[in-house]
């Protein structure tokens, strides 16, 4: 008895989990995924080059 709810429990968990998977469509999600990965693969290359950029640019003060 005790193993026949904790699988029912089992799966009401993982049906409330993956419920906002079935709202949305396998295009969204596709696309999401795409947009998200683009970005982490491409924002330490332009930190490092920001970084590099603002090492090199001349260092101005102004004195008032």
């Amino acid at each position: 008895m005790r193993r026949a709810r904790k699988t029912l429990w089992l799966k009401i968990v993982i049906v409330a989990l993956t419920m906002p998977l079935l709202q949305t469509s396998c295009v969204e999600i596709t696309q999401r995924t795409l947009i998200n990965g683009f970005f982490d693969a491409t924002t330490p290359i332009v930190d490092d080059c920001f970084e590099q950029y603002l090492e090199e640019a001349p260092q101005t003060t102004t004195d008032a």
